[in-house]
């Protein structure tokens, strides 16, 4: 079953509830976790993790680690 995320402008999955699909599938769609069946794995970016629950644990810290920190004002890279 293919994950979909929420339309643009539609409500926003609940945060960290990694039992929710819609959350799962932001998760996924927003973080690039990828499936490799040849080799047993998923990936987000570099990082190689065994199973999908893995994979979304990691994505779910990066969301609560950029949820903390204040966004960058434009320009100030």
């Amino acid at each position: 079953m293919p994950l979909d995320l929420p339309p643009e402008g539609a409500a926003s999955p609940r945060l960290s509830d990694l039992d929710s699909p819609d959350y799962r599938a932001y998760l996924v769609g927003k973080h690039g976790i990828e499936h490799h069946p040849d080799l047993h794995c998923h990936t987000l970016g570099v990082m190689i993790f065994s199973s999908l629950e893995e994979a979304l644990r990691y994505a779910d810290h990066l969301e609560s680690v950029s949820r903390r920190r204040p966004p960058l004002p434009p320009g100030a890279a």
